[in-house]
């Protein structure tokens, strides 16, 4: 089993790294192969991170499905992480209704991704107005890495820009 774990989490570093470099063909060939198999749940939510990245909401959505809409037998509870990723996949597919009702269920100190994810939401109904508070609200969270923090901003400017406000 460790020597499936090394393997998946150098595929998600390589795919990761593709990404960054403006590969994407290439990191959804390498996504691909880490899906030829039975993939654990401490996975999935990395894979479904770089199939969102990649735009392949679907996929994501494939990944954590079982997490997040467990079958009634399942006793399985869902993180923050993997709702508001399986939401955002929603929103990209027009499922909008669902992906609201799962953001609107998670803490954003806890999963400061999910105000990111409402936000889009929002931006995706042509709501900049609603997005704006929670874009201002995301930015300031301590959690944040540099880029976060920079996509935050980029969204709420291009928010305050649609909605021509200054703040």
């Amino acid at each position: 089993m460790k020597r499936i774990s090394i393997h998946i989490e150098e595929v998600i570093s390589s795919a990761d790294q593709k990404i960054r470099s403006g590969d994407s063909e290439g990191a959804f060939h390498i996504l691909k192969s880490a899906l030829t198999r039975k993939v654990d749940r401490k996975f999935r939510a990395p894979l479904a991170r770089l199939a969102y990245r990649l735009g392949h909401f679907s996929l994501g959505i494939k990944l954590l499905n079982p997490i997040v809409r467990p079958g009634p037998k399942d006793k399985v509870e869902a993180t923050s992480d993997e709702k508001a990723l399986y939401a955002a996949g929603l929103t990209n597919i027009g499922a909008n209704n669902e992906a609201f009702e799962i953001l609107r269920s998670i803490k954003l100190n806890e999963c400061p991704d999910a105000g990111l994810y409402l936000a889009y939401a929002h931006m995706g109904e042509w709501n900049y107005t609603a997005a704006i508070p929670i874009l201002k609200q995301y930015v300031q969270h301590a959690g944040l890495t540099p880029y976060q923090v920079i996509v935050g901003n980029v969204n709420l400017a291009a928010a305050l820009v649609f909605e021509k406000d200054d703040a």
